[in-house]
Protein backbone atom coordinates (compact mmCIF):
# COMPACT_ATOMS: atom_id res chain seq x y z
CA UNK A 1 0.00 0.00 0.00
CA UNK A 2 3.15 2.50 0.62
CA UNK A 3 4.71 1.58 -2.25
CA UNK A 4 1.43 2.44 -4.13
CA UNK A 5 0.92 5.93 -2.71
CA UNK A 6 4.67 6.48 -3.00
CA UNK A 7 4.14 6.22 -6.36
CA UNK A 8 1.03 8.14 -7.37
CA UNK A 9 3.50 11.13 -5.21
CA UNK A 10 6.27 10.80 -7.66
CA UNK A 11 3.93 10.87 -10.50
CA UNK A 12 1.91 13.65 -9.50
CA UNK A 13 5.17 15.87 -8.90
CA UNK A 14 7.30 15.02 -12.02
CA UNK A 15 3.87 15.94 -13.42
CA UNK A 16 3.62 19.52 -11.59
CA UNK A 17 7.33 19.33 -12.40
CA UNK A 18 6.39 19.00 -16.24
CA UNK A 19 4.26 21.13 -16.51
CA UNK A 20 6.38 24.06 -14.85
CA UNK A 21 9.01 23.48 -17.41
CA UNK A 22 6.54 23.34 -20.05
CA UNK A 23 4.54 26.61 -18.73
CA UNK A 24 8.36 27.86 -18.16
CA UNK A 25 9.48 27.02 -22.26
CA UNK A 26 6.45 28.84 -23.45
CA UNK A 27 6.61 32.21 -21.76
CA UNK A 28 10.35 31.76 -22.95
CA UNK A 29 9.40 31.23 -26.73
CA UNK A 30 6.72 34.21 -26.53
CA UNK A 31 9.51 37.21 -25.47
CA UNK A 32 12.01 35.28 -27.36
CA UNK A 33 14.51 38.41 -28.77
CA UNK A 34 14.40 38.67 -32.65
CA UNK A 35 17.34 39.97 -34.69
CA UNK A 36 16.75 42.20 -37.57
CA UNK A 37 15.51 45.97 -38.10
CA UNK A 38 13.56 47.60 -36.03
CA UNK A 39 11.59 51.00 -36.57
CA UNK A 40 9.84 53.62 -34.05
CA UNK A 41 6.74 53.45 -34.56
CA UNK A 42 5.63 56.51 -32.43
CA UNK A 43 5.44 59.51 -34.10
CA UNK A 44 7.16 62.63 -32.13
CA UNK A 45 9.49 63.95 -34.87
CA UNK A 46 13.07 65.61 -33.55
CA UNK A 47 15.57 66.98 -36.38
CA UNK A 48 18.04 68.24 -34.29
CA UNK A 49 19.74 67.80 -30.45
CA UNK A 50 18.52 70.74 -29.19
CA UNK A 51 14.98 69.88 -30.28
CA UNK A 52 14.86 67.47 -27.40
CA UNK A 53 14.79 67.73 -23.81
CA UNK A 54 17.90 65.67 -22.76
CA UNK A 55 18.66 64.32 -26.24
CA UNK A 56 15.71 62.01 -26.22
CA UNK A 57 13.97 60.09 -29.05
CA UNK A 58 16.55 60.80 -31.24
CA UNK A 59 16.85 57.73 -32.62
CA UNK A 60 14.00 55.94 -35.44
CA UNK A 61 15.77 53.16 -36.49
CA UNK A 62 18.04 50.20 -35.56
CA UNK A 63 19.28 47.14 -37.08
CA UNK A 64 20.38 43.71 -34.92
CA UNK A 65 22.97 41.68 -36.15
CA UNK A 66 24.55 38.46 -34.48
CA UNK A 67 25.91 40.13 -32.24
CA UNK A 68 26.76 44.64 -33.52
CA UNK A 69 24.27 46.86 -33.95
CA UNK A 70 23.30 49.81 -36.56
CA UNK A 71 21.85 52.74 -36.22
CA UNK A 72 20.97 57.02 -37.36
CA UNK A 73 21.79 59.20 -34.64
CA UNK A 74 20.96 62.75 -35.93
CA UNK A 75 21.56 61.89 -39.04
CA UNK A 76 24.53 59.72 -38.93
CA UNK A 77 25.21 56.42 -39.95
CA UNK A 78 26.68 54.36 -36.07
CA UNK A 79 27.38 51.08 -34.98
CA UNK A 80 27.92 49.44 -31.73
CA UNK A 81 27.41 45.79 -29.72
CA UNK A 82 24.65 44.54 -27.72
CA UNK A 83 23.57 42.09 -25.45
CA UNK A 84 20.23 40.67 -24.25
CA UNK A 85 20.02 39.52 -20.81
CA UNK A 86 16.35 38.52 -19.75
CA UNK A 87 13.50 41.01 -21.02
CA UNK A 88 16.13 43.58 -21.67
CA UNK A 89 18.64 44.43 -24.52
CA UNK A 90 21.39 46.52 -23.72
CA UNK A 91 23.38 48.23 -26.29
CA UNK A 92 26.64 50.00 -26.08
CA UNK A 93 27.23 52.60 -28.24
CA UNK A 94 30.37 54.04 -26.89
CA UNK A 95 31.49 57.52 -27.67
CA UNK A 96 28.76 60.37 -25.75
CA UNK A 97 25.80 58.39 -26.24
CA UNK A 98 27.04 55.48 -24.08
CA UNK A 99 24.75 52.67 -22.95
CA UNK A 100 21.44 52.76 -24.28
CA UNK A 101 18.69 49.87 -23.02
CA UNK A 102 15.48 48.68 -24.69
CA UNK A 103 13.14 46.64 -22.91
CA UNK A 104 11.20 43.44 -24.67
CA UNK A 105 7.69 43.94 -25.06
CA UNK A 106 7.27 40.71 -27.00
CA UNK A 107 9.37 38.69 -29.30
CA UNK A 108 8.69 41.40 -32.30
CA UNK A 109 8.52 44.59 -30.54
CA UNK A 110 10.72 46.80 -28.04
CA UNK A 111 10.37 49.82 -25.53
CA UNK A 112 13.35 52.36 -25.78
CA UNK A 113 14.31 54.56 -23.14
CA UNK A 114 16.63 57.74 -23.14
CA UNK A 115 18.18 58.46 -26.37
CA UNK A 116 16.58 55.70 -28.07
CA UNK A 117 13.02 56.38 -26.30
CA UNK A 118 9.66 54.69 -28.13
CA UNK A 119 8.53 52.04 -29.28
CA UNK A 120 10.02 49.86 -32.00
CA UNK A 121 8.56 47.05 -34.44
CA UNK A 122 10.62 44.42 -36.46
CA UNK A 123 9.62 45.77 -39.98
CA UNK A 124 9.64 41.63 -41.05
CA UNK A 125 7.12 41.08 -38.41
CA UNK A 126 3.24 40.97 -39.22
CA UNK A 127 2.10 43.01 -37.09
CA UNK A 128 4.29 45.48 -38.25
CA UNK A 129 2.91 44.76 -41.97
CA UNK A 130 -0.34 45.34 -40.72
CA UNK A 131 0.67 48.59 -38.65
CA UNK A 132 1.87 49.79 -42.12
CA UNK A 133 -1.01 48.67 -44.42
CA UNK A 134 -3.68 49.98 -41.89
CA UNK A 135 -1.82 54.03 -41.76
CA UNK A 136 -1.12 53.97 -45.59
CA UNK A 137 -2.80 56.58 -46.72
CA UNK A 138 -2.35 58.59 -42.94
CA UNK A 139 0.49 61.71 -42.10
CA UNK A 140 1.32 62.39 -39.06
CA UNK A 141 2.02 66.28 -37.00
CA UNK A 142 5.59 66.58 -36.04
CA UNK A 143 4.93 70.32 -34.83
CA UNK A 144 1.52 71.83 -33.07
CA UNK A 145 -0.07 74.89 -35.44
CA UNK A 146 -3.18 76.13 -35.79
CA UNK A 147 -5.49 75.49 -38.78
CA UNK A 148 -5.90 78.41 -41.05
CA UNK A 149 -9.45 78.96 -43.75
CA UNK A 150 -7.24 79.73 -46.69
CA UNK A 151 -3.40 78.03 -47.79
CA UNK A 152 -1.83 81.89 -46.59
CA UNK A 153 -0.22 83.53 -44.12
CA UNK A 154 -2.39 86.79 -43.22
CA UNK A 155 -3.56 87.74 -40.00
CA UNK A 156 -7.41 88.76 -42.12
CA UNK A 157 -7.44 84.96 -42.66
CA UNK A 158 -9.95 82.82 -40.07
CA UNK A 159 -8.42 80.28 -37.80
CA UNK A 160 -9.79 77.33 -36.34
CA UNK A 161 -8.82 74.55 -34.45
CA UNK A 162 -5.43 73.84 -33.30
CA UNK A 163 -3.49 70.56 -35.12
CA UNK A 164 -1.51 69.05 -31.94
CA UNK A 165 2.48 67.31 -32.59
CA UNK A 166 1.64 63.79 -33.38
CA UNK A 167 -2.19 64.04 -34.42
CA UNK A 168 -2.83 61.79 -37.72
CA UNK A 169 -4.25 63.00 -40.56
CA UNK A 170 -5.61 62.73 -44.44
CA UNK A 171 -4.36 65.11 -46.63
CA UNK A 172 -6.66 66.26 -49.01
CA UNK A 173 -5.24 68.81 -51.52
CA UNK A 174 -1.88 68.87 -51.54
CA UNK A 175 -0.62 72.47 -53.55
CA UNK A 176 2.16 75.26 -53.54
CA UNK A 177 3.79 73.84 -50.30
CA UNK A 178 -0.03 74.06 -48.43
CA UNK A 179 -2.01 71.05 -47.41
CA UNK A 180 -5.34 70.98 -46.85
CA UNK A 181 -6.20 68.24 -44.18
CA UNK A 182 -8.83 66.10 -42.33
CA UNK A 183 -8.59 64.65 -38.85
CA UNK A 184 -12.22 62.89 -38.87
CA UNK A 185 -11.97 61.32 -35.35
CA UNK A 186 -11.68 65.11 -33.66
CA UNK A 187 -13.22 66.95 -36.48
CA UNK A 188 -10.89 69.04 -37.32
CA UNK A 189 -10.16 70.19 -40.82
CA UNK A 190 -8.56 73.64 -42.24
CA UNK A 191 -4.67 74.48 -44.01
CA UNK A 192 -1.30 73.85 -42.95
CA UNK A 193 2.17 74.01 -44.13
CA UNK A 194 3.04 70.64 -46.24
CA UNK A 195 6.48 70.51 -44.60
CA UNK A 196 4.89 69.47 -40.97
CA UNK A 197 3.02 66.30 -42.15
CA UNK A 198 5.23 62.86 -42.80
CA UNK A 199 4.21 60.12 -43.94
CA UNK A 200 3.89 57.20 -41.23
Amino acid sequence: MKLFYSIIIVGLFTACSTNSDSSNEELKKETEFTKGKYVRVDHIKIDKVSDAVGGFGLISEITFHNKNCEFDYVGLSMSGSYEVDGNKVFIDAGGQIGKLSMELIDNNKLQGTGFINGIFMNVQSQEYLDYKEKTKDLYYVTKTVVLRSLPINDRKVMVGDTLFEGESVIIKEDKNGWAFIENKQNRKFGYCKRSILEAY
